[in-house]
């Protein structure tokens, strides 16, 4: 049928005007439970989605973190408060009920129905959210993105506010795998450690983090480190890192969530091996020791200044990193 073909190409949610149907025919579709009547001029599909249901409402569409979230994106915080944006011009005399914000903003869109496209989701999120959640959002994006997306991304918070966009490009690092491993990597740096994620050391793999270009930082959630074959592959790549001269920390997912904890095991293992790096093992090949060795100089360089990384963005160097977080 025309009109449930008409609400299912919407998303599942749309406004009277936008369906080209009768009102008699709405509510026999109504009486016979094939639609939902859901306020004055508002009809929907048994089962639509909440957040298109609400952008329906508000004649707008799904953005900032609600965005993020429907395109798979891991994003910290009230996932049950929906993000909605409208035209900058639309009024406010209709005010969101609990749980709804609404931004005023003119927004590019996505293929999924009334939803802002990634970049436009990701640049109000990282304005939206406090500077810890937006940089793990922005992490999370990047980790996706290409250099173009990541400068477009950047580029509409510089015209919105220079100051923001120059915080959250000194501090993202799109090797972030997850917002628990950007909390860690921002409570090391805001006490002064060098820290880079995602590095690979031969012989080891992929790291969550190298501290000041000596310390493997890894973080263990139960759910992918609680298995037999996750326990024996961990302790052997810690046996590998200590042979190529890395020692490894390993937190728990909860002791992740405390900065002081986290930088306290940063710091007594650090002095522990004297902040230097350990001797690489006579067994380890020649090639993966000179590789060690790249890695660790990567380490102690940020992610924005690293050649191999995707670069500054924001027409390079015009914004200056801000201190002071």
């Amino acid at each position: 049928m025309h009109v449930l073909s008409r609400l299912a190409d919407l998303g599942g949610s749309a406004r009277f005007s936008e369906l080209g149907a009768q009102r008699s025919q709405l509510a026999r579709l109504e009486r016979e439970g094939r639609l939902n009547r859901e306020g004055t001029g508002l009809y929907s599909l048994p089962g639509a989605p909440r957040d298109l249901l609400a952008a329906a409402r508000l004649a707008g569409v799904v953005s900032c973190v609600s965005a993020l979230r429907a395109d798979g994106v891991d994003v910290p915080g009230d996932a049950s408060i929906i993000h909605c944006s409208v035209p900058r011009h639309r009024g406010t005399a209709r005010i969101p009920g609990a749980g709804l914000v609404r931004h005023h903003e003119d927004v590019g869109l996505a293929d999924r129905p009334r939803t802002a496209a990634s970049r436009w989701a990701a640049a109000r999120a990282v304005q939206c959210l406090p500077l810890e959640p937006a940089v793990a959002a922005l992490d999370a994006v990047a980790g996706r993105f290409d250099k173009a997306d990541v400068d477009d991304v950047l580029g509409i918070v510089s015209a919105r506010s220079p100051r923001r966009a120059a915080l959250l490009l000194d501090l993202v690092d799109p090797a972030c795998r997850s917002w628990i491993e950007t909390s860690v990597r921002l409570a090391l740096r805001r006490h002064g450690l060098r820290v880079r994620a995602g590095l690979t050391i031969a012989g080891v793999g992929e790291v969550d983090l190298l501290v000041e270009g000596v310390l493997i930082m890894e973080i263990d959630g139960f759910a992918y480190h609680s298995g037999r074959g996750e326990y024996r592959r961990d302790r052997r790549r810690d046996v590998a890192g200590l042979a190529r001269g890395f020692p490894t920390v390993r937190l728990a997912y909860e002791d992740a969530t405390q900065p002081a904890l986290v930088v306290a095991s940063a710091l007594g293992a650090l002095d522990a091996v004297g902040w230097k790096p350990l001797a690489t093992a006579r067994s380890v090949p020649s090639s993966e020791a000179t590789a060690a060795a790249r890695v660790r100089r990567r380490a102690l360089i940020a992610w924005q200044d690293d050649p191999r990384g995707i670069g500054r963005a924001v027409g390079g160097d015009s914004l200056t990193a801000v201190s002071g977080w």
